[in-house]
């Protein structure tokens, strides 16, 4: 039972979220800009759907927090930052 009342609470009550990011990619992969590889298209998504941050904030976040500063200056740059 308890199973089952997980799944049923997991499931969205609307499927607003959904259709906030097919805007988004929509809006991001038309005609002029279908030159976006699905690659770029996925990074841009999720950048967009979980940045809650302005660009001055994250700007001024990234300056000021030397643990990614370091990391951009080192070679693994493309791992995950925690």
């Amino acid at each position: 039972m308890k199973i089952i009342i997980q799944f049923l609470l997991a499931i969205p009550g609307t499927n607003a979220p959904v259709e906030r990011a097919f805007s988004l990619m929509n809006s991001y992969w038309s005609d002029e800009k279908s030159q976006l590889s699905e690659e770029t298209l996925e990074a841009v998504m999720r950048v967009k759907v979980n940045m809650e941050e302005t660009c001055v904030e994250f700007y001024n976040r990234i300056l000021t927090d030397n643990n990614i500063l370091r990391r951009i200056q080192a070679s693994d740059k493309y791992d995950r930052v925690v």
